[in-house]
């Protein structure tokens, strides 16, 4: 990888944020002609004491909260899984503490729907109910839908904001690099993500999808017809922090293979 972009640095090409003195899920926002959101992130953003000590959502997440306080990683709070707890202890940083509030951020991931049954009707995302701190309910948030359409790559990937690469970016952001292929019509492949930790990857500009550490799979198919011969751009959302590089495989892993009748163990 090249360069990178914080996620803070991209957020004026989404527009201004819309203010609300409660919280809301992505399907309540007023955007797509009143259809909400319907997936991808959601950025909420308030002013808290900086004496805060704990965080509590009335329900969790929907489905995968990170938190930041001054735009440092403060913890994930998740729906499912071993971060499924509705709380998080809050520990501001001295050197944060020079002002009596700080920022809260806290960026919800739609990991997806469930399609049958009665979760159905349960399925919004983001943040439905109260987010309290100290006891108290919290208002005054602004909120950013991050829906990663082409109108706002194309406006990232033209920014002045993106720097030199470096490993030690530990928020939310863009990477990009580019590679070459030989003046030959390019086949299908496979990208590995190891290294990377949680994100999403465009190639040429075509979201091919989402990629998680915890697996099982650390490969993810690309259709030759994406590729083009000579030089290509590569672009990655990572919601933590990135390894230095990518590569190509030419076949996948998908993880180990498991017995049906081993699943509930």
């Amino acid at each position: 990888m090249t360069h990178y972009i914080s996620l803070e640095d991209t957020l004026p090409l989404v527009g201004a944020p819309f203010q609300s003195d409660k919280v809301m899920s992505m399907e309540m926002l007023p955007i797509n002609n009143n259809g909400g959101q319907g997936y991808g992130y959601i950025l909420y953003r308030t002013r808290i004491a900086s004496s805060a000590s704990k965080l509590d959502f009335v329900q969790k997440p929907h489905d995968r909260a990170q938190v930041f306080l001054g735009g440092h990683p403060a913890g994930v709070v998740a729906r499912t899984g071993t971060n499924s707890v509705p709380f998080l202890n809050l520990e501001v940083k001295k050197e944060l503490k020079v002002e009596n509030e700080i920022t809260l951020d806290i960026l919800v991931e739609n990991q997806g729907r469930s399609n049958f049954g009665t979760t159905m009707t349960g399925e919004r995302k983001g943040l439905l109910k109260d987010v309290e701190i100290n006891g108290k309910v919290q208002a005054g948030w602004d909120i950013y839908p991050l829906e990663f359409k082409k109108p706002f790559m194309e406006g990232v990937m033209a920014s002045e904001k993106w720097k030199t690469f470096t490993p030690d970016v530990k928020v939310p952001a863009l990477y990009k690099g580019t590679f070459d292929i030989a003046h030959r019509t390019p086949k299908d492949t496979f990208l590995s993500m190891k290294g990377w930790e949680k994100g999403i990857v465009f190639i040429n500009g075509f979201n091919i999808g989402r990629y998680w550490k915890v697996g099982p799979q650390t490969t993810y198919y690309v259709p030759g017809p994406l590729l083009k011969a000579g030089r290509n751009e590569i672009v990655i959302f990572e919601q933590h922090q990135s390894a230095e590089r990518v590569s190509f495989v030419d076949k996948p892993d998908l993880g180990p293979t498991v017995r049906r009748d081993t699943w509930n163990e």
